[in-house]
């Protein structure tokens, strides 16, 4: 790591313009300030120096005030543009972040939209499978349990319900105290939706039956399916979410 190169331009082996478009050239180097320094006046030699990314030009003979003063100049603004380029890495890295908390929140699809501006979503769509899992006698297996085991058990077996219904493209709507709601066929149709939601309801109550060894209490579940039209959006301006309505979703 250099911050900065004093570079001649009449070397043995590659010239110094040469030498000039390869440390450009790299990412790794092509920020280092460069300061040429050359006997050669030619103007357009001097001019393509700085085309090729080149801080300064000094003629021969240097004098040594001006060339401390040029070096200091051009070490500063080295350091102003790898404060810029932290700053905007910084900038980037908090976008990632954002951008990946949205797509947590919300579709993916979803996310895009609301990222280009979009302010009112709210579609229908014709044809999906609600899904509702809930968890049997949950108030009573769970009354002498203490909060971090009750949000324990929870979190283990909505986790596991989260990964089966990505595995098999089924977009999770929420979680409502011990119940769980996902839809199958939104944000994106598809012809298979009731069969895809089916499978995702027998791999769920499968994995409370695998789950129980792992859990300090017995859980059972009871999954209701219905298929129909629905309609979905955004609400809300703080917290908000993405939500799904219809005689569908009460049939369920």
């Amino acid at each position: 790591k250099f911050n900065l190169v004093l570079l001649d331009m009449m070397m043995p082996d590659l010239n110094g313009d040469e030498v000039l478009k390869i440390i450009k050239g790299n990412p790794d180097t092509r920020d280092i300030p460069v300061v040429m320094i050359s006997a050669d006046t030619d103007t357009e030699k001097v001019s393509k120096c700085i085309e090729f990314g080149a801080d300064d030009y000094l003629p021969k003979p240097i004098n040594p005030a001006i060339l401390r003063a040029r070096v200091g100049a051009a070490l500063r603004r080295g350091s102003l543009r790898t404060l810029e380029n932290d700053y905007f890495a910084k900038l980037e890295e908090e976008k990632r972040k954002s951008e990946n908390l949205l797509k947590n929140i919300l579709p993916s699809e979803v996310a895009i939209r609301l990222r280009n501006g979009e302010t009112n979503i709210a579609d229908r769509f014709d044809e999906a499978t609600v899904i509702f899992a809930d968890i049997v006698g949950f108030g009573k297996i769970t009354a002498r349990m203490k909060a971090y085991e009750i949000v324990g058990c929870l979190n283990h077996i909505f986790s596991e319900f989260d990964r089966l219904a990505e595995d098999v493209g089924v977009e999770k709507i929420k979680t409502i105290g011990d119940c769980y709601m996902a839809v199958a066929g939104i944000p994106r149709p598809r012809a298979s939706h009731g069969r895809v939601a089916t499978k995702l309801a027998i791999d769920m109550v499968a994995a409370v039956k695998r789950l129980q060894v792992s859990l300090p209490a017995s859980f059972l579940i009871r999954v209701g399916l219905h298929s129909g039209p629905v309609m979905a959006g955004v609400i809300g301006s703080r917290k908000f979410a993405y939500d799904v309505w219809g005689d569908t979703v009460n049939i369920a």
